[in-house]
């Protein structure tokens, strides 16, 4: 029986497409690819890279484009949107289910959720990668949540939009979803949990 429902926030609560939002600039694309793929993105949501670094990193590769890597690093949490899912965060809670967020995040973006976005406040429990100095899908980022908040992973399920996180969430016994659309998640999540809560 699911008792506990585990969100990833970038693309599964909030929006994360940082190529998509700056695909206006020109170079905006690429330039972004060659940002958000870096090795140190997954080392910055790990909390242990700084984004200056990044910054200094990016711009010794590509020189040529320093204002545009400086403005998109300036600008980038305002991809975080919320989406649909979120607001279905109270409704599973009236349900009876617990909710906790399982996310590779960084300081900055924890930071700036804490100030713009009502979700760290709604939901039971948390387990941000920067604060653990571990990533999805590496065995002890999951292991804490379960852990820490007295979680057991038959009685839970995971959304991601990455399947490597999902494979490493039932690896340890965690049944989940990979989101493609908030739609699509909300709908699986019915089906799942054999109940109609989404209002279409």
């Amino acid at each position: 029986m699911i008792k506990n429902i585990v969100f990833d926030i970038g693309n599964v609560v909030l929006g994360f497409k940082p190529i998509e939002y700056f695909s206006m600039y020109e170079n905006g694309e690429y330039v972004c690819r060659q940002i958000f793929q870096c090795p140190l993105w997954k080392e910055y949501d790990r909390g242990t890279v700084k984004l200056a670094e990044i910054e200094a990193q990016v711009t010794t590769e590509m020189p040529q484009f320093k204002d545009l890597i400086h403005e998109i690093l300036e600008k980038w949490m305002d991809v975080l949107i919320p989406l649909e899912t979120l607001s279905y965060i109270d409704v599973l809670k009236s349900l009876g289910y617990r909710i906790f967020l399982l996310s590779n995040l960084s300081y900055d973006a924890a930071i700036y959720i804490e100030e713009h976005v009502d979700l760290f406040q709604k939901v039971d429990g948390y387990v941000l990668s920067c604060n653990e100095k571990v990533i999805k899908p590496e065995v002890e980022i999951y292991e804490t949540l379960f852990r820490r908040f007295h979680i057991k992973a038959e009685e839970s399920i995971f959304l991601d939009d990455l399947e490597a996180n999902i494979e490493g969430a039932k690896a340890l016994g965690m049944d989940g979803i990979v989101v493609n659309s908030p739609s699509q998640a909300l709908q699986d999540l019915e089906r799942k949990l054999g109940k109609e809560f989404y209002v279409k």
